[in-house]
């Protein structure tokens, strides 16, 4: 028993590092389209794309929002859960500004 666990973590070790770096994780499923949503999705927008980032341009435009309704306090929410089954994404998960939003599931908790 111990040797099957041993042989199971070493497995899983190694499909995490080669998924995560190596040119392998352009083949697997990213989680596109990624929903952003603020007051009661008055301002929403929608990432779109394999192979870039565009969060950026997604908090640029809430800013953008946030002055011209005059709303300082607005907060930006995802609308996207984290999957944690995709072991090739751990990696942002724990380190893109994307995850650390607040998850909203419905509209009315924006």
């Amino acid at each position: 028993m111990k040797k099957a666990l041993k042989i199971f973590f070493v497995v899983f070790i190694l499909f995490f590092l080669i998924t995560t770096f190596t040119p392998v994780r352009i083949f697997l499923p990213h989680t596109y389209p990624r929903k952003y949503c603020a007051d009661k999705c008055a301002f929403w927008t929608l990432e779109k794309g394999k192979g870039h980032d565009p969060f950026l341009s997604v908090m640029y435009g809430f800013e953008s929002y946030k002055i011209k309704v005059n709303k300082p306090n607005l907060v930006l929410y995802r609308r996207f859960t984290i999957e944690w089954w995709q072991v090739w994404n751990w990696l942002e998960f724990l380190c893109h500004p994307r995850w650390r939003l607040p998850y909203a599931e419905t509209d009315e908790e924006t």
